[in-house]
């Protein structure tokens, strides 16, 4: 009857209605994501706090998120996952409206929890609906065009938003962006309405588990030994990529280079556009490399290759070597969508909602460890209380770096150990 069900759905024209939906709120969401690296500067300055303090405000946004990702997962894939994408997109909304209306520190930390309340329902679920509306031979190509959605609402926003910001208060562009994302989220609800098979609150359409077994599938997905490779992968390419452009790497640029926002943005775009078209070259490398595992080893390579490049750079930051350095930086993130596909491949439908929310939680671990460990850096190596140089911001570069290996490490085990030919080989055996 399932089988039936999704096969229905594999085939109907809705599903890129539906795709179209999802995509337009992952947009949203990723502009938002970012936006606050646009301000930091300012940020520190309005509230009298130091980088580190600043960090952990960004970090405490991706701390929900990754503390969320496995019972996220878990109720994706029993209650389905339309329910949980909406609520995502009407938190995030109004986590970022509430971020703009802050007027002390308490409260930018209560918005950004509320920010990575809903981005903890967002990407999972989004990964699920996907899952359930397009086969598997459709389903990177499907997941590439998800991510290059939202790394285009980062670049669409990035300068934009800069430009904006010279002429008026940082707080405006926010109250906007985050009303649109409650708008979208209430668009996406009536596609889901309208939709063949309609789920919204109901049981999910991905399968369940069997009656007292949730424990038992935890631990199946958990002692299964190719997760942990690609665990801590993702907590490299995700993390430290997410973490360095929603904190610290428009600052990084402006003192670096000493240049203005704009400028900054600009530069910034140049990574941003590697990352838009990183999820559909995946898709296509796909087809000429001998196995995902070795893919995702050389994605891994390019991502600690551009850290390097980045801060050997230093002190002569310029040059044609840093616009490469910029757009490997990005291209290598967007292949990171290689991560659920070799994750539906391991463990099929049936607990791909969990699975994959076990592997998203390294991801965003890396994302509350990199702005915090930064600013740290940052502090320690500075003159004063929010005086930076580009000696510190060099200094700070270097934990990127560093925690860049653990992934090369991670995708190194991951070829070691093979590949898996059949799909939802481990859900079929807990």
């Amino acid at each position: 009857m399932r089988d039936r069900y999704l096969e229905e759905r594999f085939k109907s024209p809705y599903r890129w209605v539906v795709f179209g939906s999802v995509a337009l709120v992952y947009l949203l969401v990723f502009s938002q994501r970012t936006m606050p690296g646009l301000v930091s500067l300012q940020v520190i300055h309005d509230f009298h706090i130091s980088a580190a303090v600043l960090g952990m405000v960004s970090g405490v946004q991706f701390f929900m998120y990754m503390a969320l990702q496995v019972p996220v997962g878990i109720l994706g894939d029993l209650y389905g996952p339309e329910l949980f994408l909406l609520l995502g997109a009407l938190l995030d909304g109004a986590g970022t409206v509430v971020f703009s209306l802050a007027g002390n520190l308490a409260l930018l930390f209560v918005a950004r929890a509320m920010v990575g309340l809903g981005d903890a329902l967002i990407w999972i679920n989004l990964v699920l609906v996907l899952s359930q509306w397009f086969k598997p031979a459709e389903y990177l190509t499907t997941l590439g065009l998800a991510s290059t959605a939202g790394n285009a609402g980062t670049l669409l926003t990035m300068i934009p938003v800069s430009i904006w910001l010279a002429h008026t208060n940082w707080r405006v562009p926010f109250t906007v962006a985050g009303l649109l994302l409650v708008l979208a989220g209430g668009a996406m609800k009536t596609v889901f309405r309208k939709a063949p098979g309609n789920t919204i609150g109901g049981k999910g359409s991905a399968g369940k588990y069997p009656p007292g077994r949730l424990a038992d599938t935890l631990k199946g997905v958990l002692r299964e030994k190719r997760i942990w490779p690609v665990f801590l992968a993702h907590f490299s390419v995700v993390g430290i990529y997410t973490g360095f452009l929603a904190a610290w790497a428009i600052p990084y640029l402006m003192i670096t280079y000493q240049v203005p926002r704009t400028t900054a943005s600009m530069l910034i775009t140049v990574a941003l556009a590697g990352s838009l078209l990183g999820g559909p070259a995946a898709a296509v490398a796909k087809r000429y490399w001998p196995s995902e595992e070795a893919l995702y080893f050389g994605v891994n390579v390019l991502f600690v290759s551009s850290w390097l490049a980045l801060y050997f750079l230093y002190p002569h930051p310029g040059g044609l070597l840093l616009y490469p350095a910029l757009f490997t930086l990005g291209l290598s993130a967007g292949a990171a969508i290689l991560a659920f596909s070799l994750v539906r491949r391991i463990f099929g439908l049936e607990t791909n909602g969990l699975a994959s929310g076990v592997v998203n939680t390294g991801g965003f671990l890396g994302a509350v460890s990199l702005p915090v460990l930064f600013g740290l850096v940052l502090d320690r190596f500075s003159p004063g209380k929010a005086v930076y140089t580009p000696y510190a911001f060099h200094a700070a570069l270097a934990v990127c770096g560093l925690l860049s290996l653990i992934g090369l490490v991670g995708s190194g085990l991951l070829l070691k150990g093979g590949s898996s030919s059949r799909e939802g080989s481990v859900s079929r055996a807990v």
